[in-house]
């Protein structure tokens, strides 16, 4: 049961602490919240660009439209990448999971570069910002399915490498759960050095 609403459980983290489906929307929207104010992701901006190619790109824009008006951001929405330079922070779908697959994919020596790797990531004038960068795909796509968020839940992967990693990275996490989380927050420790 749901420890606060006394409530059939959807989700169970794997400290056995069981959510209902409104205590797991909103402990979903506070992991994004934190992720946003621990990596300061829009601290002094004033201008939003996200990607909406997914669900994933749907609640983020749902997410930061909630806190828009409070910090007077104006946030836009599109399918594909700004041509223009005058959005401060563009927001990508990336959620642990890919996180965890860069990682792996640059650590076989498939990818040589550690740029697109982290919360936060500047390229020239831009700065990228991975809003769900602490959730895990199982989660974004539950939190999707109990607010009727339709689309497409991630982007087809045709590259069968890169399918054998996602799918070796998968099965790790059910065989040792958190092993995602600590991929990634190992990386985090020891990102600065290799940038």
């Amino acid at each position: 049961m749901c420890r606060q609403c006394a409530l059939n459980p959807v989700y169970e983290l794997t400290n056995k602490r069981k959510f209902c489906k409104n205590c797991f929307c909103r402990y979903f929207e506070k992991k994004v919240l934190h992720t946003i104010r621990k990596y300061r992701l829009l601290d002094d901006t004033k201008r939003v660009f996200v990607i909406c190619k997914t669900i994933r790109g749907k609640i983020i824009l749902n997410i930061l439209n909630k806190i828009a008006k409070k910090r007077g951001i104006e946030v836009i929405q599109s399918r594909s990448y700004p041509k223009t330079k005058r959005y401060e922070r563009v927001a990508v779908e990336d959620c642990i999971d890919d996180e965890a697959f860069s990682i792996i994919f640059v650590m076989m020596g498939k990818n040589l570069s550690f740029d697109f790797i982290g919360p936060k990531i500047k390229k020239g004038n831009r700065i990228f910002i991975k809003p769900l960068y602490s959730c895990l795909d199982k989660e974004i796509n539950l939190y999707a399915k109990i607010n009727s968020i339709r689309g497409k839940t991630k982007l087809p992967e045709k590259n069968p490498l890169k399918l054998k990693i996602s799918d070796f990275i998968d099965f790790m996490e059910k065989k040792h759960p958190e092993i995602k989380n600590a991929i990634v927050n190992s990386m985090l420790e020891i990102l600065p050095a290799l940038k």
